[in-house]
């Protein structure tokens, strides 16, 4: 178990699933983690969590839509699909023009790698 912010990450190992809510970890290394972009990669487990939010899809109907957007950057890609579906939103915000960008950030994407880059204007590669 992975997880971290925009500055630092921790590796966990999990001692106990107390509740649906609550995982007990062991912490391997000193890291502070605080902020509110903290970001969870569960190794060899596929995150069940849809690649865009209520509020992502919002934004770029609305926000992306008004300001004319050139890019948009699709975090955490985990498939062709995720690319499919965002170009579809464009469109129906009438941004046909606007190209995407696929961040590759976890073992699903990575799988899909052809599949995204085919459909994608551009890649970026994390780190992790």
């Amino acid at each position: 178990l992975f997880t971290g912010s925009e500055t630092t990450s921790t590796y966990l190992t999990v001692r106990e699933v107390a509740s649906d809510t609550e995982v007990v970890c062991i912490c391997h290394n000193a890291a502070r983690l605080e902020g509110v972009m903290l970001t969870v990669h569960f190794s060899g487990v596929t995150n069940p969590i849809p690649t865009f939010s209520d509020d992502d899809v919002e934004d770029i109907m609305t926000w992306g839509k008004k300001n004319e957007i050139d890019f948009l950057s699709i975090s955490f890609c985990r498939s062709k699909e995720d690319v499919l579906y965002a170009r579809e939103l464009l469109d129906r915000a009438g941004l046909k023009g606007t190209e995407i960008l696929s961040k590759i950030e976890n073992k699903d994407g990575l799988l899909n790698f052809e599949g995204i880059i085919t459909h994608s204007y551009g890649l970026i590669l994390s780190r992790g």
